[in-house]
């Protein structure tokens, strides 16, 4: 199993033969969406300026009012307290569940964090950064089957600006993986990344969205990067 082509991934292999990044509409499973969390990561710098603090609230909130789906939120490494308080007044009206912890491996991190902790109550795991919305439509044209293991956002064009390759990975915005391909990258990894550092290209990119998509191709499964599942606010 396992196609080393993001666009084009025969049913056989664990894909849906995606064409130009999209795939064929199918039918929602609700017993699938009962059995899905979506971690939200926020602050992964120290220093956040005040525009981009008042944003990746408000894009809180939005995710919060319209994902019907269990919600863990992760500040990641230091916050204002007025930052923080924000959060979990958020967390607290839409029942969402907030931890914090340090930033080592930045999104990747919280993810891992929530998977171990949750390993057993879902059979899918989802990760969406702060500065994006998360499309409701996209529930009823593009949620995977028992055929499909993972899917996300499809790439920036500026990769190829930074000498990556778009085949390797998909962006960190939104991941889904089911729990078979997670406990695949536990097992064989030990964490989805371990950066330590803070700067965004080598820790945010570099170990994050290309280390964590290689290691998914490494277990033996395809990436699925599907376009418009997003709103960005980047």
């Amino acid at each position: 199993m396992g196609s080393k082509k993001l666009f084009h991934i025969p049913v056989d292999q664990g894909g849906y033969g995606l064409q130009s990044g999209y795939l064929d509409p199918i039918p929602p499973f609700p017993a699938m969406l009962n059995a899905t969390c979506i971690h939200i990561p926020v602050c992964f710098e120290d220093h956040i300026p005040g525009n981009k603090i008042n944003q990746e609230i408000k894009n809180l909130e939005e995710n919060l009012k319209s994902i019907k789906l269990p919600i863990y939120v992760s500040i990641n490494g230091k916050a204002s307290d007025e930052y923080v308080e924000k959060v979990i007044d958020l967390t607290k009206q839409y029942k969402a569940e907030m931890f914090r912890r340090p930033n080592t491996g930045y999104q990747w991190g919280g993810y891992f964090d929530v998977f171990t902790k949750h390993e057993f109550t879902y059979n899918w795991f989802a990760t969406l950064e702060v500065d994006c919305r998360l499309n409701p439509k996209w529930f009823e044209i593009a949620w995977p089957t028992r055929h499909l293991h993972h899917i996300g956002m499809e790439p920036f064009k500026i990769s190829a600006g930074l000498g990556l390759d778009s085949e390797t990975h998909t962006r960190g915005g939104f991941h889904l993986c089911s729990r078979p391909l997670l406990q695949a990258i536990r097992n064989k990894f030990k964490c989805f990344t371990g950066s330590k550092g803070c700067d965004p290209t080598y820790d945010g990119i570099i170990l994050g969205e290309i280390g964590f998509c290689t290691k998914i191709q490494a277990v033996g499964y395809p990436l699925n990067p599907i376009d418009g599942i997003c709103w960005s606010t980047r």
